[in-house]
């Protein structure tokens, strides 16, 4: 299915003559498969959670997730289904713990700890991804800590958030420890 709507858009910007030359083809293409394979991943999860009576949980998850890992750096799969069950693990395991604590300390005892080592360390840049330029590694750390104060602000606007967010922060962190051991 992904490969259709990657090559019916593609013929698309063929037909209007987006591309000069078949190297700009071949990254537009890339980057709409990742595109379609995020919108893909993220809407057949969000359905597989709300089925179960989690959908909310998933959403606030998904929003903490996409607004540090994104620029902080992650574990990433070479493969597809790879990423799935990652995400599906990461995901499931942020919501079995922000249903087993108390948040109260924990949430600021954890978020200062990731705040701590996103501006020592972000981005923890993947294989996968190469090394960022010195300009692209300030705004993605920027960006990383913007997104943990985004979160901090949901939590203390939105209290009943406030135990997801915890179960995700704390996934985050030992995924951010476990990178910080790999990288040595």
């Amino acid at each position: 299915m992904k490969k259709k709507i990657t090559d019916k858009i593609l013929r698309i910007l063929d037909e209007h003559g987006a591309f000069t030359d078949e190297i700009q083809r071949i990254k537009a293409e890339y980057i709409i498969n990742i595109i379609l394979g995020e919108i893909l991943k993220f809407g057949s999860l969000g359905t597989a959670f709300a089925s179960v009576g989690v959908g909310q949980e998933y959403i606030t998850a998904t929003y903490s997730i996409l607004s540090t890992r994104t620029f902080a750096g992650g574990l990433h799969e070479n493969e597809e289904w790879k990423c799935i069950l990652h995400t599906a693990a990461f995901i499931g395991g942020s919501i079995a713990l922000s249903k087993r604590i108390q948040p109260g300390f924990l949430f600021p005892a954890v978020w200062t700890s990731l705040l701590v080592l996103f501006m020592k360390y972000a981005p923890i840049v993947s294989v996968q991804r190469g090394e960022y330029s010195g300009k692209q590694r300030c705004r993605m750390k920027c960006m990383s800590i913007l997104g943990l104060i985004s979160i901090a602000v949901m939590a203390s606007i939105d209290r009943k958030k406030l135990h997801i967010l915890t179960g995700t922060a704390i996934m985050e962190l030992i995924e951010y420890v476990i990178l910080l051991q790999i990288r040595g």
